[in-house]
């Protein structure tokens, strides 16, 4: 007595043993059915030892032609800079203490990598206490209450005394050696003087003294080759639009402006830039930025509590509070789906897509399909897929499948593969998890969603 399998297909637990099709088992184990034969899985391949214990999340980071393997104890998520031909080489990071950028000679200058990373997010300066002309101490910025609209003595030239005065007002920005620029300072208070665009000769008796703000105190702020920015109202308003006046490397101390409305440079861009959601629990008690991905256009997305936070293009530095999205459910993991962001929460899933951060569409999905673990959420090129309490969810579009659901039982899926622990991979175009299950014991499974019998092993 003999039997014959003509083909050799994958796992199916949620059939009786003894209803099972011709090839398909109950146990398939280290085995590759890709070709309908039974090959066995062969040995790992040892790509690089990771340097200590306790690794949770590793990374390949190759600025130039070596590569470096990044390492972390905490679940980290990394993605590239935006920028194809970025000086620096950054990459950006969510999941330690708050959300940081790396740069190659920050990363790889000492034994064990990253070496060190820098807070994302620009720091606003504090802003100086007055503002004087050569002759008069009488008008004080935002820290006094003595501010006057009056014209500062000395400010305005004899021959242009008939002159109507302007009324300005300043702000500074930070900008990092790294060139990113962070929000402004409050405005100061507002002070008049006469421009003198046609005439130069008197110019030094137009000049105008500021307190320059000291450098920032905040911990992990990059401030190798820091700069500050000075920026002037140009219609006499502390809500109007300021333009460029100058740019210094030295904090503190005083500097002057001596520039016509006529010479004021660029409108300040960075009015809005604030640095994403960190771990200051006062300003964000949902935690810091988790979760970040890149989407198309340089635009990067992450996830505070129920907020979908979205940067500027092509300036992760910069996530603008209106970019923001709030979902009805507690966010668990977000991955790109295609062109649309997949964001999958305790309750429905969301498809969020748009071309330009400011004006984002969220669909929220009719599938109460939640996600049960960060980890196990993975982009899988034109879907992505993540563990959910009754199987693997597979999400293309609006369209919400379970794949697992014809092979394996919900109660089966939950004792068995333990889907909270769930670590999952693209591999070749298969999932790829890894779970715990028992005491100290690790499994792994592979699904292929192209082999159709043999998809599960």
């Amino acid at each position: 007595m003999y039997f014959k399998v003509t083909e050799f297909n994958g796992i199916a637990p949620v059939v009786s043993s003894r209803l099972l099709a011709d090839g398909v088992a109950q146990t398939a184990e280290n085995v590759v059915l890709n070709s309908g034969r039974a090959v066995p899985l062969r040995t790992n391949s040892d790509i690089s030892t990771v340097s200590g214990t306790g690794r949770t999340s590793i990374w390949r980071y190759t600025p130039e032609s070596t590569d470096y393997w990044l390492q972390w104890d905490e679940n980290v998520d990394v993605v590239d800079g935006p920028l194809p031909k970025d000086s620096h080489d950054r990459v950006y990071l969510t999941g330690e203490t708050y959300p940081r950028v790396g740069s190659e000679a920050s990363m790889i200058s000492g034994s064990s990598y990253p070496a060190v990373t820098y807070k994302l997010g620009v720091p606003t300066l504090t802003l100086p206490g007055t503002i004087t002309s050569p002759t008069d101490s009488g008008f004080s910025g935002a820290n006094s209450s003595n501010a006057t609209d009056t014209p500062v003595a000395g400010v305005i030239p004899s021959n242009l005394d008939s002159e109507t005065p302007n009324s300005v007002c300043y702000v500074f920005t930070y900008v990092t050696g790294f060139g990113e620029e962070g929000p402004p300072t409050a405005a100061t208070s507002v002070i008049s003087v006469t421009d003198n665009a046609t005439v130069s000769s008197n110019t030094a008796n137009q000049v105008i003294t500021l307190p320059v703000p000291s450098a920032p105190s905040s911990p992990g702020v990059y401030t190798t080759g820091a700069k500050w920015r000075l920026y002037r109202s140009n219609t006499g308003s502390q809500t109007t639009a300021f333009q460029f006046v100058k740019e210094s490397t030295t904090f503190g101390g005083t500097t002057t402006d001596p520039l016509d409305g006529d010479e004021l440079g660029e409108v300040i861009p960075s009015t809005y830039w604030i640095g994403p959601p960190d771990n200051d629990s006062n300003t964000y008690p949902e935690g810091q930025m988790l979760g970040l991905t890149a989407m198309p256009n340089g635009v990067f997305a992450g996830f505070a509590g129920r907020r979908l936070c979205f940067s500027e293009p092509y300036l992760p530095h910069a996530w603008p509070v209106s970019y923001r999205i709030t979902t009805e459910d507690r966010i668990v993991a977000i991955a790109m789906a295609g062109n649309v962001l997949l964001v999958a929460t305790e309750g429905n899933p969301y498809i969020v897509g748009g071309t330009d951060p400011s004006a984002m569409t969220a669909v929220r999905l009719e599938a109460a399909q939640a996600c049960v673990n960060k980890r196990s959420m993975v982009d899988m090129g034109d879907y992505a897929m993540y563990a959910s309490p009754d199987g693997l969810i597979a999400v293309a579009g609006n369209e919400v499948e379970n794949v697992t659901e014809q092979l394996i039982d919900p109660k089966d899926w939950l004792s068995t593969y333990n889907p909270t622990t769930i670590q999952g991979f693209l591999h070749e175009g298969t999932y790829v998890g890894f779970h715990s299950y028992g005491t100290n014991t690790r499994g792994g499974f592979i699904f292929d969603p192209r082999r159709g019998k043999n998809a599960f092993t």
